[in-house]
């Protein structure tokens, strides 16, 4: 009896025992495994927010892990390196449309000039009276245009005088219709 009952107490302290190791590495593996998954859904919620176009994040904020904290400042170096080519793409595009202009305004010029010429020797006064008027609004349209993006009636406005001096240069070759909501 004696050593029955010591057997018996002695295996319900092994199964307590393992009991207790059981539900302490539980507790801890779930620990462990909380902090490593908020770490990854940080840095995850960070890629979807570069993925939108945020390119000014953080990735290695509140990082403990180094393998994570070593991942995070790569994407930190690659989201700087998406920033940088989006703002020299933004820059490229603003000087192509620069140097688009300034190449169209001097073959329209020397066009629209050798037309009203052409026109005069003619005698058509009426044409080269409406193309001078159109090329004058025109060029007035455009001086005054300091900046790359203007408002839609003064590109509506210079769109029309352009057309005025097609019109008269290719008569009935040329027809052109407005369809402008007024919301717009």
């Amino acid at each position: 009896d004696y050593v029955s009952t010591n057997n018996q107490r002695i295996l319900l302290a092994n199964i307590y025992t393992i009991l207790v190791a059981f539900l302490s590495a539980f507790i801890i593996s779930y620990f462990f495994s909380y902090f490593f998954t908020k770490t990854i859904n940080k840095i995850n919620n960070d890629l979807i927010r570069l993925g939108e176009g945020d390119t000014e994040i953080n990735f290695s904020r509140n990082i403990y892990i180094n393998e994570i904290k070593d991942l995070a400042e790569t994407f930190n170096i690659m989201a700087s390196r998406v920033h940088r080519l989006i703002e020299l793409e933004k820059e490229k595009k603003d000087a192509e449309i620069i140097a688009l202009q300034a190449q169209i305004n001097p073959h329209f010029l020397y066009n629209t000039l050798e037309s009203i010429k052409w026109m005069n020797k003619r005698g058509e006064k009426d044409k080269v009276d409406v193309m001078i008027t159109a090329l004058g609004d025109l060029f007035r349209l455009g001086i005054s245009r300091d900046k790359i993006f203007i408002p839609i009636i003064e590109e509506v406005n210079y769109a029309k005088a352009y057309v005025d001096i097609q019109k008269v240069r290719y008569q009935a070759k040329l027809e052109c219709f407005w369809f402008i909501e007024d919301s717009v």
